[in-house]
This record gives C-alpha cells, structure tokens and sequence, in this order.
C-alpha cells in the first residue's frame, strides 16, 4: 500500500527547512566577506558575487510568499559559483 501524497503544510514545512539550511550555508560567507570588507584586505568574493548573493539569499527569504511556493520547482535558483564554494 502506497503512503499518501504529503500534505500543502508537510511540502511547506520541507521547503521552509530547506530555505533556512541554505541561509544558514551561506552565513559564512557573508560574514567571511564582511570581515574582509572591514578589514581593508583582499575579499574572497568579487563585488558581482557578494552582490548575486545578497539577491539569492533575499529570493530564499521570499520562498515562502512565492506563488508558487511550496513547489519546489519554483526554489531559488544557487548561483553556480555558490555551489563551487560550499562543497570545497
């Protein structure tokens, strides 16, 4: 006998989990550039990077109000850069 399908609650509940955990991955970074920035050094990002993911982590917070949403189709797209960084 099959499971039934999750409920509109269940696939929100998932993809606002999903959401915090990507916010939370990039934490570092932000933080990590911040410093940099403060520090008068070299940063690790570009201007473009820190910028792409300022409006990355904005389209996570707004999941949530997205017509779409709980689709996990329609999910913020990862800069491809992002992606690079975290699994290193």
């Amino acid at each position: 006998m099959d499971s039934p399908p999750p409920t509109v609650e269940q696939l929100a509940s998932i993809e606002r989990a999903w959401r915090d955990t990507q916010l939370l991955a990039s934490d570092g970074i932000i933080n990590r550039h911040r410093d940099e920035v403060e520090g008068g050094g070299e940063t690790t990002l570009t201007m473009e990077q820190y910028r792409s993911l300022q409006v990355y982590r904005q389209g996570l917070r707004n999941w949530p109000e997205a017509p779409i949403f709980p689709d996990s189709t329609g999910r913020p797209v990862t800069p491809t850069w992002l992606v690079e960084q975290l699994s290193e």
